[in-house]
């Protein structure tokens, strides 16, 4: 297994870091011919995407090395770390001041901001994280981080897979049923004119779509997927590889830690990615998207842990219905952020202005109040009170 682990962790840490490499390749402009239309931001954005995902396979490396040669995890790995519970909010209030305040209003074609995006996504997870696995922390370092690994290839790719295929039978029936609404036809025969060979920033894209998606059934179509559909796949597949422990009998306190980080690793290859987006936006916009991706994180690594921390206890023959019911909770708790988030889409909420991101920001403060007292509960569980 530690062979195992090793040789894996090593082909997804080589294949993140190639695909930075060939990234940083088009960005100077080796190979033009492939990608002469992409932006030198969006291309600086993967760049530094994909090598912070190589670099978050090391630990997996570097512990199944030492495994496999013989020896302990190098003791960092294993070492509580309480500079955690501080450094990483410092870091990421220090990278949000340099982007806002010392770059311009415009950022330049640089790597530099290309960085500061991905130090914004990533400095938020390590320190949920930490704060949730409490005493657990560095405990089973070898295990957490190949999992974390494991997440971050097989299980995230798998559900993008998945969601893809959706995606495309969506579209499918939707062409169908556009087929039979003239006016529809007109409507969007008239859009794709306007958007061939455009390139157009997201507001402009909204604007231009806000005719179709104000058709009530277009729209609610789009809430049902995006709200119900697309969170019962991913919660049902985001902790896939927590299945890999049933049998090891590990504690609810471990469970909780592998579902955080299963949850870390779907979240961390879905907000570095989405970076690009936001590669040549203003600063506005560009703390609107890591504000919201702080929520979205927070949201993955709360529900990874809570079906984590479920399966555990069913696997200690303690009520196995309760991994439906957290299955669910977590669904629900999916479901009320992607609802909240697709309602911008919305012509009579964008009127509302900054409504919906109100709403969100209140969200997310009572998912981390939920996130922290049930991280308690599961450190005191794991002490052996009885409180």
């Amino acid at each position: 297994m530690d062979i195992l682990q090793l040789v894996f962790s090593l082909l997804v840490f080589l294949f993140f870091l190639g695909s930075a490499i060939f990234s940083a390749q088009l960005r100077v402009g080796l190979v033009p011919a492939i990608a002469p239309e992409l932006q030198e931001t969006m291309l600086w954005a993967y760049t530094a995407a994909l090598f912070m995902l190589a670099l978050l396979c090391l630990p997996s490396v570097i512990s199944s090395l030492s495994a496999a040669s013989g020896g302990n995890p190098p003791r960092w790995l294993g070492a509580p770390m309480p500079a955690l519970h501080w450094l990483p909010v410092v870091l990421f209030v220090l990278t949000l001041l340099i982007r806002l305040v010392i770059l311009p209003e415009q950022p330049s074609q640089s790597m530099l901001s290309a960085e500061l995006t991905a130090l914004a996504v990533a400095l938020p997870a390590l320190w949920f994280l930490r704060l949730g696995a409490g005493s657990q922390w560095g405990k089973n370092p070898k295990r957490n981080s190949g999992l974390f690994t494991f997440s971050l290839s097989f299980t995230t790719y798998f559900i993008l897979i998945l969601e893809m295929v959706l995606f495309f039978a969506v579209v499918v029936g939707v062409l169908a049923a556009l087929v039979r609404n003239p006016q529809v036809m007109e409507m969007l025969e008239n859009l794709l004119s306007l958007l061939e060979g455009a390139n157009l920033a997201p507001e402009e894209l909204i604007e231009l779509l806000a005719p179709l998606l104000s058709t009530p059934p277009i729209f609610i179509g789009i809430l049902f997927l995006v709200a119900l559909v697309i969170p019962m796949i991913e919660e049902a597949f985001k902790t896939l590889g927590v299945w890999l422990l049933k049998g090891r009998g590990i504690s609810p306190a471990e469970g909780f830690v592998v579902g955080m980080v299963s949850g870390a690793g779907f979240a961390l290859v879905e907000g570095l990615l989405n970076s690009a987006a936001v590669a040549s936006s203003t600063s506005t916009d560009w703390l609107g998207f890591v504000v919201g991706r702080l929520g979205g994180t927070l949201l993955h690594i709360f529900n990874g842990g809570l079906l984590g921390w479920a399966m555990a206890n069913a696997w200690q023959g303690k009520k196995p219905a309760k991994v439906v019911g957290f299955y669910f909770l977590t669904v629900l708790l999916h479901g009320i952020w992607n609802g909240l988030a697709i309602l911008e889409l919305s012509p009579q909420v964008i009127a509302a202005g900054n409504l919906t991101i109100i709403f969100l920001a209140v969200y997310a403060l009572i998912l981390l109040v939920a996130f922290v007292l049930f991280s308690r509960k599961v450190e005191r569980q794991a002490a052996g009170s009885t409180d």
